[in-house]
């Protein structure tokens, strides 16, 4: 890939994230309730009712037992953001492009609610290095197989488009 083609890529890729995270930002703050209390905060207390019922881990106005916020910025959109918006611009076939956004979201999605679970039982047993976890370790592991999934994917056979000019069986 040229030098050109690839600060060009590099532009819309910034421009799309900035694109997709200024659109998220502006329905965050209106479907606050579904996405942090229902979609994360409900489904990590139930994984952690699951694995230890005696928790009986309830969901109340973005409160985790009232203890435990989820709040703006724990959703984990914005690494979906940024996958999706590396992804999006990746010269690779559509429909590779479009199953690897769909893979990487949930990928990215259960990664978060592991991350919400983990965080709920440092802060009740470990809270000394809950801030820790919660602003540096877990979105540095996030973020570092959100790349790791992105590398493979990309790598995989069928992903790049037949160059320009070659001869590609019909099928």
């Amino acid at each position: 890939m040229s030098r050109k083609r690839f600060l060009l890529l590099l532009i819309f890729c910034a421009a799309l994230f900035l694109g997709l995270q200024r659109g998220y930002i502006m329905i965050r703050d209106r479907h606050e309730e579904l996405l942090n209390n229902k979609i994360n905060g409900g489904v990590a207390a139930w994984v952690i009712n699951l694995i230890t019922p005696s928790e009986q881990v309830v969901m109340d106005d973005g409160m985790m037992n009232g203890k435990v916020d989820i709040s703006k910025g724990c959703e984990g959109f914005e690494v979906m953001i940024l996958l999706v918006s590396v992804m999006a611009v990746y010269p690779m076939r559509l429909r590779h492009k479009l199953t690897g956004i769909v893979l990487g979201c949930i990928l990215v999605y259960g990664l978060n609610i592991i991350r919400i679970v983990s965080l709920y039982y440092l802060y009740m047993y470990a809270s000394d290095i809950f801030e820790l976890f919660h602003l540096l370790v877990w979105q540095a592991i996030i973020i570092l197989i959100a790349w790791v999934y992105f590398m493979i994917w990309i790598d995989r056979p069928g992903a790049t488009p037949p160059a320009r000019g070659s001869a590609s069986s019909a099928g």
